[in-house]
């Protein structure tokens, strides 16, 4: 069943559109709710502006400087990510921005790295999940989920803390979750088409 085993997959980034690039890079595997084992790494993006003012705000949000990224490429870690992704079921709070990160770095890799881009048999987002069973609430981040469902969350906006919070965030909603996968991906479609609306209301 989905619900026994799991990999969380969390990004921290310079911006959010499509010329963002990726930071800090974590992803952690659950099995009936406790870590099996977890991986993360600081990033160096080449060609990366750190004097434009988006790349600035977002290196506050999570306290970096270009020195503490160190000097890891994404290159160097590319098969690394697809070993650990490349799994039945890939969990995220907002999976699909993770994703989309994930697969931009890839669209700047030469092959044959480009064309081992992970490919998740089941995504399952505790955002989507958090909106389809709880409703009525504006803030849908990762700190106001926790808070909702009663889960800690440790460093906020750094990678590690966060894959392991929405890890045990999905295991706190996991008995009013579908055990059926058919279902809960009709569940987190319906979520997203809806949640997609009001994000594009606002």
């Amino acid at each position: 069943m989905w619900k026994d085993k799991y990999v969380v997959v969390d990004t921290e980034t310079s911006g959010l559109g499509t010329d963002a690039r990726i930071l800090e890079i974590a992803i952690a595997s659950f099995e009936k709710g406790e870590i099996t084992s977890s991986w993360s790494t600081m990033l160096y993006p080449l060609g990366l502006d750190f004097n434009d003012p988006n790349v600035k705000a977002a290196l506050s949000v999570n306290g970096f400087t270009p020195d503490s990224l160190g000097d890891t490429r994404f290159r160097e870690v590319a098969f690394e990510v697809y070993g650990r992704l490349n799994k039945e079921t890939v969990v995220g709070h907002n999976l699909e921005f993770d994703l989309r990160m994930i697969a931009q770095e890839w669209t700047r890799l030469l092959p044959p790295a480009a064309e081992k881009l992970p490919v998740p048999n089941l995504e399952v987002c505790t955002l989507l999940s958090d909106f389809s069973l709880r409703s009525g609430f504006l803030k849908r981040n990762l700190a106001a989920t926790c808070f909702r469902w009663k889960v800690e969350l440790g460093k906020a906006h750094r990678a590690m803390a966060d894959a392991i919070a929405t890890g045990k965030l999905l295991h706190a909603m996991l008995n009013e979750l579908p055990d059926d996968e058919v279902e809960l991906r009709e569940l987190l479609g319906l979520a997203g088409k809806t949640w997609a609306e009001i994000m594009a209301r606002r």
